[in-house]
């Protein structure tokens, strides 16, 4: 039980050591989508706030698999 605690704890503080840099990331991804740019530019800023989020996604997720579920074993 403690090897499973101290793995949610490792993952929480994983998380949100990925979260502060996905947060910058995407803001100033975000930022730079708002500055006159080609067609080609604005595809890959969308790009990368796309991936962005599908990170922030993922991160956001890695914890469900350690927490269990109401009613469950």
């Amino acid at each position: 039980m403690n090897d499973a605690l101290s793995l949610g704890a490792r993952v929480r503080a994983a998380q949100h050591d990925l979260n502060n840099p996905l947060t910058a990331l995407l803001a100033e991804a975000q930022l730079l989508a708002l500055d006159p740019l080609s067609d080609e530019q604005q595809e890959s800023v969308e790009r990368m706030v796309g991936l962005v989020r599908r990170i922030v996604i993922l991160v956001q997720t890695l914890d469900s698999t350690l927490t269990p579920h109401a009613g469950g074993g």
